[in-house]
């Protein structure tokens, strides 16, 4: 009966939800969650729609997704910012089920096992789970609508393929980001229906999903503000992706807005000015100088342009840099480095906790799980070619199999080359692609050494058969 009882998904479930709660247990209770500037920021739009005076011009920065979550939040009592971690983490502990139940259902028991497993101790996904940020949330509902586009595409389902292009729509109203999902749909369902016809009306469902959610949106901000936009981040995020790197562009130009620019970075970067100098510090200049918010993007936008233009290969070669540092975070490296990060909020959960909690985690909980962590994830990451052994189910003949390869590679690389292009490498940007990534890898696990066991059985059955020993044995 045990073993039955073991066999079936709600019941792995069940033990890794127990488990990714019990290292969440102490993070419950943070009595001062640290604040990031735009943490502050969409507190306030949620407290300017709590007030009744809307969302604000702000929000055409922060598009609602967030700041609607926060202020849903607010009907529960207690500190806002403690409050909105603790549903964080209690999200994270349905999220490691939920991705357990999703390997399960496309991949089987081993995968599923692995890769819930990987999600539950994660210190990458308590460590965003901490924060008063969107990225979180953008990340479970990008997750939410990848899965349904895989559950429904296989079922044939096609007037349900409305909610992944709905959840594809609240995604981007998250995290402008989100806007890359609209390619996922196309490239997945033309590899996945064998006739164009029948792709192109499950297409168009999606894509009207996304539309339902979006076009709202985007008129409000082109009747408020005259620009028909998600957001007005899109100027600012090219130039910071381009001069705020590692291994920035050189500027090109000398019009007097490149010039001023270039010397901001030159006086900071050698150090003649303590002042730091980033994407934020040049638009206040701008603005100071009398533009408006929309043409001192423009002006932004324009010198970036320019310095990819003047050296596109350099710009090529820096974004491969940072799909590989995508690729890695839910890795070794990006495991261990997320355990440092998460030391401070750990010892500050603690502190604030009650006794019985307090006196629980005493007993060694949560810390060496996190700790043990790393090691866990590198022994997964080398079984699993990286977390990419999964890529052989492309070409699977079990359909089920298949949908799920095609539909999880092709969100990954989608986000992974849109934050390349669009974004700094950084674990809160990057962890999005963490889910995908252990359920594509956990998902090769059986088929890759199934494979190899097979080859090395084969092997030794035809050295047996052909030795002297066999054959005088066989006369």
């Amino acid at each position: 009966m045990k073993r039955l009882a073991l066999a079936r998904p709600r019941v792995w479930a069940a033990i890794i939800g127990a488990v990714a709660l019990l290292v969440r247990l102490p993070f419950l209770f943070d009595p001062r969650p640290v604040l990031q500037p735009d943490s502050l920021g969409y507190l306030g739009i949620a407290d300017s729609v709590v007030n009744g005076h809307g969302l604000g011009d702000d929000a055409v920065l922060r598009p609602l997704g967030y700041p609607i979550f926060l202020v849903v939040l607010r009907i529960f009592p207690g500190d806002t910012a403690s409050v909105i971690v603790t549903a964080q983490h209690l999200i994270g502990v349905a999220l490691a089920m939920a991705i357990l139940l999703v390997a399960w259902r496309f991949f089987g028991r081993t995968a599923g096992i692995v890769a819930g497993t990987l999600a539950a101790i994660s210190p990458q996904l308590i460590y965003i789970e901490h924060e008063v940020l969107s990225d979180y949330l953008f990340l479970v509902v990008a997750f939410a609508g990848i899965v349904s586009l895989a559950f429904f595409a296989h079922a044939r389902s096609w007037r349900l393929l409305l909610i992944p292009g709905l959840l594809f729509g609240l995604a981007t109203v998250t995290k402008p980001l989100g806007q890359c999902l609209v390619v996922v749909a196309p490239i997945a369902l033309l590899f996945l229906l064998p006739r164009w016809k029948p792709a192109l009306r499950a297409i168009l469902l999606v894509t009207l999903g996304m539309a339902l959610v979006l076009v709202p949106w985007v008129v409000r901000n082109d009747l408020r503000h005259g620009h028909a936009v998600v957001s007005s981040i899109s100027d600012q995020v090219l130039f910071w992706r381009v001069f705020d790197g590692n291994d920035p562009l050189p500027f090109v130009g000398h019009d007097p807005a490149t010039e001023k620019v270039r010397k901001f970075y030159d006086d900071y970067r050698s150090g003649r000015s303590p002042t730091a100098v980033t994407v934020w510090y040049v638009n206040d200049y701008l603005r100071g100088q009398g533009y408006t918010q929309w043409e001192a993007g423009a002006i932004e936008r324009k010198i970036a342009m320019k310095a990819i233009r003047a050296d596109p290969t350099h710009f090529a070669q820096d974004s491969l840099n940072h799909l590989d540092d995508f690729a890695r975070t839910p890795g070794a490296t990006g495991t261990y480095d997320s355990v440092a990060l998460l030391g401070p909020k750990y010892k500050r959960s603690v502190r604030g906790a009650p006794g019985i909690v307090a006196d629980f985690e005493g007993k060694l909980i949560a810390w060496p799980v996190i700790r043990l962590a790393p090691y866990l994830t590198a022994i997964w990451w080398l079984l699993s070619a990286f977390g990419f052994a999964g890529l052989v189910l492309l070409r699977s003949r079990d359909p089920v199999r298949r949908t799920g390869a095609v539909v999880v590679t092709t969100a990954l690389v989608v986000l992974g080359l849109a934050l390349a292009l669009t974004g700094l490498p950084d674990l809160r940007y990057n962890v999005v692609g963490a889910p995908l990534l252990w359920i594509l890898g956990s998902a090769g696990l059986v088929p890759v050494y199934g494979a190899i066991y097979r080859w090395g059985w084969t092997r030794t059955s035809s050295a047996s058969s052909a030795s002297p020993a066999s054959s005088a044995h066989a006369s």
